[in-house]
């Protein structure tokens, strides 16, 4: 909690809370196919890697910048903002999934791992498949796990929106 000080926080809030930022229709959360009128998404792709090189994707990268020095990110693999609307049933599951399973590895540089930072706070949350655990969704807070793990970010009923940014990295071995 409280990974940035305030006026780092309020930049990346006025950014992506606000109505000029460019978001991109999903017509999926997680599994693309399903027919279900409630599962879709706004994305907004900071980073992605790219055949032996990565690329930014915005020209809000720097905004970003910040979380990925709190992080101690070596290697950068994809970072994606996610906004998902207010939804009028609690707790609304579409599934639990790995973030990028064929970018999930181990080299010499460390594992890959993912974080997910909250732009807002709202009464959704990140469940993890095999503990059960649940991370509400709190401003400034930033959770990290292995990339191979299961989990699913769960709508909020109480603000209009639930805004995360999700990191996948190699954070490097210690010397």
């Amino acid at each position: 909690d409280g990974l940035l000080d305030d006026g780092e926080l309020k930049k990346i809030q006025d950014l992506l809370l606000g109505c000029e930022f460019p978001w991109y229709f999903n017509h999926n959360t997680v599994q693309a196919g399903q027919d279900i009128l409630s599962d879709f998404q706004m994305t907004h792709t900071f980073y992605r890697e790219g055949k032996n090189f990565g690329f930014v994707h915005s020209d809000s990268f720097k905004f970003i910048k910040p979380i990925l020095e709190k992080i101690g990110c070596k290697i950068l693999i994809k970072v994606k903002a996610n906004l998902r609307t207010v939804t009028s049933e609690k707790d609304m599951f579409f599934g639990f999934h790995t973030d990028d399973e064929s970018r999930s590895y181990e080299s010499i540089y460390g594992s890959t791992e993912t974080a997910i930072f909250y732009v807002n706070t709202n009464n959704g949350y990140t469940l993890f498949e095999d503990s059960q655990k649940k991370i509400d969704s709190i401003k400034n807070r930033l959770v990290t796990f292995p990339t191979d793990t299961k989990h699913c970010g769960i709508s909020c009923t109480d603000n209009k929106h639930r805004v995360v940014i999700n990191f996948n990295y190699i954070k490097g071995r210690k010397q």
